[in-house]
């Protein structure tokens, strides 16, 4: 099949840029989903079982949880390893999902604010980042990873940053978060600041389909392709998202790279202003969907 490539970039400023069509096990008698719960800082000691007694670890709620759950997360940062192993992530699983956002007092998830209380999942294990990309050899190569899954599993209000996919061959794609082969629910999350060396800095999506929903993708970067989302088959679903300041230093400089894939893109804003790659890429045989889709350049009075 003959390779081709379509650059979709400053089209419209400010306008639609184009439109094309082409028990643990189950659920509580009373009906309640079980809930584990997580806090930085609560004691070693706790169950999980309320926020009285939350684990401090996130990963060990993830090792106890079973299809059904949900877990709530406490405002604060959560590193897969309290070690230096750079293989360690965060490891998500069929029918388990995942919620950031609590201040450590709700009752219920409408009661939660992301914005205010600021969930992170962080690559940077020691602790010492200091700048963006630079003098980060000891950050986890995937911050998140996720393989199979399919839409029972959820990764909701939280903010994944510091991965650094930098190591050959096997660590070089999706520095905040790989995705293989799935279907997972991704909702009103943040990528920051998330580095790949060949492609997918904020995000890596091989063969996999999942719905990406009010999400960010913010100062990632990469050497190859998709500083914010690289998408090499499937068909995801983009809705009301978010491109800023994305870095592609090779690749078309494209902050979106999708190949062989079949995407939907609705209501989603690329902004432009000193960042100069907010845009996207396709290549391959690809048959998008975009609708009421933005390039909102930054130094045209009014916009935002």
């Amino acid at each position: 099949m003959k390779k081709h490539s379509i650059i979709l970039a400053a089209a419209l400023i400010g306008g639609a840029l184009l439109t094309l069509t082409g028990g643990l096990a189950c659920q509580a008698a009373s009906g309640r989903v079980p809930v584990i719960f997580v806090a930085a800082g609560a004691s070693p000691e706790g169950d999980g079982a309320s926020w009285a007694t939350a684990f401090d670890d996130l990963q060990e709620a993830l090792r106890r949880s079973r299809f059904g759950q949900q877990i709530w997360i406490a405002a604060g940062t959560y590193r897969p390893t309290s070690g230096d192993d750079r293989e360690a992530s965060f490891q998500l699983k069929r029918g388990v999902a995942l919620f950031g956002g609590f201040s450590g007092e709700e009752a219920s998830l409408d009661q939660r604010n992301p914005e205010i209380h600021r969930t992170v999942l962080s690559g940077d294990l020691r602790g010492n980042d200091t700048e963006r990309f630079a003098g980060r050899m000891d950050n986890s190569y995937h911050v998140v990873v996720a393989s199979g899954v399919d839409s029972s599993c959820v990764l909701d209000g939280l903010v994944i940053c510091g991965g650094q996919a930098d190591a050959f061959p096997e660590h070089q794609t999706g520095g905040g978060l790989h995705l293989r082969k799935g279907s997972p629910v991704v909702r009103g999350c943040r990528f920051e600041n998330n580095y790949a060396f060949e492609q997918g800095g904020g995000c890596y999506v091989e063969a996999a389909s999942p719905s990406l929903r009010n999400c960010t993708f913010e100062g990632n970067r990469t050497e190859g392709y998709g500083g914010g989302l690289q998408v090499t088959g499937g068909s995801p679903e983009l809705s009301a998202c978010l491109f800023a300041d994305n870095r592609s230093v090779g690749g078309g400089g494209c902050a979106v790279d999708i190949w062989n894939s079949n995407p939907v893109l609705r209501n989603c804003r690329f902004r432009s202003g000193e960042a100069r790659n907010d845009y996207m890429l396709f290549e391959g045989s690809c048959a998008p969907t975009i609708i009421d889709t933005y390039l909102v350049d930054l130094n045209r009075p009014g916009a935002r």
